[in-house]
């Protein structure tokens, strides 16, 4: 299982962000708008459930948990 943070808006605030509130999971910049046109992103935080398939399973699940034990399980 693999988490990806990805930041749209200015990258000075998501390391500042980061170095306040530490993550163990790695961010990257989304520069040009790629991930945020790809997915539809309209708001922050949003998370996207992605199989190891590479097949978008869920968008901002009410049971995360819940959704990623059945992948597991798959």
């Amino acid at each position: 299982m693999v988490f990806i943070g990805i930041h749209c808006d200015d990258w000075d605030e998501a390391v500042k962000a980061v170095d306040e509130i530490p993550i163990e999971f790695p961010i990257t910049n989304d520069v040009d708008g790629a991930s945020q046109k790809a997915y539809g992103l309209l708001g922050y935080p949003t998370v996207y459930v992605i199989d190891k398939k590479g097949v978008l399973r869920d968008i901002d699940p009410v049971d995360l948990e819940g959704v990623v034990q059945e992948l597991l399980n798959e």
